[in-house]
């Protein structure tokens, strides 16, 4: 799973994910429009949620928004197309969930990199069912592979450039490179939360989690122990 984000950058940058496009066949949406649209894609939400995407069927969603199977089609083209458009809401509110610039700066290296992990984890909780969607999905649909890369890309590039700073202030390491470092630092949260939360693979509690996560991230940068 690689949607991780987390350390001193979380937050200075917003994922470039846009939402698809409204369906060619889509009029000027009136404010019922908009209810009825929001209702489906709420409705879309908790069947793929419950059925996966592969097998839900148009029809489930409409019933589950207790419109006529035809009104999905005033609205969304496919099912991928409500997919793709639920997933980039998604990502969004994970991002607006993250810490903002400027908040913590009396926060010490290690400190910044627990509460990027510590949010990180609270996020995976809330969002578990559709970030596990997420990956499966982009296995088959170009279109959430490729948001699913970007999200993966634009999180490593952020810690890269918290790691450059912290060793130019000399306290990160640097005989190693900051970009083979982040990308590393990325796989190892993301895929021990997409395994531990997502998948079951173990029951850890949140604070014996979050305690590994961040003593490996701050001990593979070498940053400084907290007085």
């Amino acid at each position: 799973m690689n949607v991780h984000v987390t350390g001193e950058q979380v937050g200075e940058e917003r994922l470039s994910t846009a939402q698809p496009s409204s369906s060619p066949n889509q009029a000027p949406i009136s404010a019922k429009g908009h209810r009825t649209r929001r209702k489906l894609l709420d409705a879309a939400q908790i069947v793929f949620e419950r059925d996966g995407f592969l097998n839900t069927k148009i029809a489930d969603i409409s019933r589950e928004a207790g419109v006529a199977h035809g009104t999905f089609y005033t609205y969304f083209d496919s099912k991928t197309e409500i997919f793709r458009i639920l997933v980039a809401e998604v990502m969004e509110m994970v991002y607006n969930t993250q810490i903002t610039p400027g908040d913590g700066s009396d926060l010490t290296p290690r400190q910044k990199v627990e509460r990027g992990n510590r949010q990180w984890v609270k996020v995976v909780h809330q969002h578990r069912a559709m970030l596990r969607l997420l990956e499966e999905v982009a296995t088959f649909d170009d279109e959430i592979f490729a948001m699913r890369l970007r999200v993966r890309v634009e999180s490593a590039e952020r810690i890269r450039k918290s790691i450059e700073r912290w060793q130019q202030k000399g306290i990160a390491r640097t005989d190693l490179e900051s970009g083979p470092m982040a990308g590393a630092l990325v796989s190892m949260v993301s895929n021990f939360t997409y395994f531990w939360l997502m998948l079951g693979e173990s029951d850890y509690d949140d604070e014996t989690a979050i305690r590994t996560l961040t003593e490996l991230y701050a001990s593979a940068l070498q940053l400084p122990g907290d007085p």
